[in-house]
């Protein structure tokens, strides 16, 4: 029997694409792949804060502008001035 092992990481886009055409899944285009692999690292992330937090838990999101559909799949609801607002701390302003 073949061995195998799981690890938990994203596949390089190439590797990605290679791993469909041999799965006898569509070829996607490396743009294509490249937003699928994005999509797919934040259903992981959402996957293990809705396992890890206590169900009491707030999670805070701070999104780029017309991302608001993107995160609403995830449960996420925009906030509304003035019941809340979203704010930040830059460490070291210098810096990009």
């Amino acid at each position: 029997m073949d061995k195998f092992e799981i690890r938990e990481q994203v596949p390089a886009v190439a590797d990605y694409i290679r791993i469909r055409l041999e799965a006898g899944l569509s070829r996607k285009s490396e743009q294509a792949a490249a937003i699928g692999l994005k999509n797919s690292l934040f259903s992981r992330l959402m996957q293990y804060t809705r396992k890890s937090c206590p169900p009491t838990a707030y999670v805070s999101l701070i999104a780029d502008h017309n991302t608001t559909e993107f995160y609403r799949r995830y449960g996420f609801t925009p906030t509304e001035p003035p019941m809340s607002a979203g704010m930040y701390l830059r460490i070291h302003p210098e810096l990009p």
